[in-house]
């Protein structure tokens, strides 16, 4: 029987968190015995699926912040001062790499869940799947 929800939304995205990492440390022990082919095709599975996970609000309460057109542009020629990229704008950077440095700081999800990120993110989706 499920665990009736929590008053404390808090409390509840930290445990939330704490499972993920969880899971995840289980993954990266089956990714460890099962070879590099199988984890980058488990890797992109995820990665494909994280833009309709931005998008679901599975409470109604919660309402995610997402930019507007004008705020993902200047996002975009906002100049990163720091890294494998720095004094390049985050439009000339691969999505992959803003969001392995979302948690420093950067507004990744709000920025993925616009107009403009969700179209280049699927736009960079598909040319690496292409020949």
């Amino acid at each position: 029987m499920a665990n009736p929800p929590k008053a404390n939304g808090l409390q509840d995205r930290i445990e939330g968190r704490q499972t993920a990492e969880q899971m995840l440390d289980l993954v990266q022990l089956e990714l460890e015995q099962r070879g590099p082919f199988f984890s980058t095709g488990f890797w992109r599975a995820i990665a494909n699926r994280l833009p309709e996970e931005y998008h679901k609000q599975p409470d109604p309460r919660f309402k995610p912040r997402v930019m507007t057109d004008e705020q993902a542009c200047k996002f975009e020629d906002e100049v990163v001062k720091f890294g494998k990229y720095s004094g390049q704008t985050r439009r000339d950077i691969p999505l992959r790499y803003l969001e392995f440095i979302a948690d420093s700081g950067l507004n990744m999800a709000a920025y993925l869940r616009s107009d403009r990120g969700a179209a280049r993110y699927a736009a960079e989706n598909q040319s690496e799947d292409e020949p």
